[in-house]
């Protein structure tokens, strides 16, 4: 049975007057009506997390994850990572994180953390498989013990400009400094 996570709304759990869903890393996810079809070459990936311990912040389809603990990574599910960025998110603080895949070449993955493009380890970046898309959890089952404000999923990679215009919107929305 697939729980759900908690929706915080009071005052003293808000995230700039704005509510957030808290996942408790035992069993909470969210399953999109919708798969990852249209996502397999490009895309890209937008969100607010404030990861509690390291783990899973959403699968795309039979394959891909994308997940936060000591780097913030974009895995696949045979254990390759397509790209790795150590040290950008700290637990129990809030983050705006954002993935573009541009393709299927080596480097066509990019992590930026707070509208910066991070620096990070880049192997293989195959086109994924589709499946559900799933917030909260990655394909192996594995729960985020954290919170998320806010996902934003476009099934293109964004321009830079348009990246920096969705990332400032979320920054000023959640009160972020980028």
């Amino acid at each position: 049975i697939v729980h759900r996570p908690a929706y915080a709304t009071s005052d003293a759990w808000q995230l700039n007057y704005n509510g957030y869903l808290a996942f408790d890393g035992q069993d909470d996810e969210l399953v999109l009506n919708r798969t990852s079809e249209g996502f397999e070459e490009q895309h890209t990936v937008f969100f607010v997390v404030k990861p509690l311990t390291p783990g899973p912040v959403m699968a795309m389809g039979n394959q891909a994850f994308i997940s936060i603990g000591d780097a913030v990574s974009y895995q696949l599910s045979d254990g390759s990572v397509t790209a790795s960025a150590s040290n950008a998110v700290e637990t129990g603080k809030w983050s705006l994180i954002s993935v573009v895949k541009e393709g299927n070449s080596q480097g066509a993955t990019h992590i930026y953390c707070f509208g910066e493009e991070l620096q990070y380890a880049s192997t293989d970046c195959s086109a994924l498989s589709t499946g559900d898309i799933v917030i909260g959890a990655d394909i192996a089952e594995n729960h985020l013990n954290g919170d998320i404000a806010e996902v934003i999923i476009y099934n293109t990679s964004l321009t830079a400009a348009d990246r920096q215009k969705v990332e400032s919107y979320l920054a000023i929305k959640y009160g972020i400094t980028l």
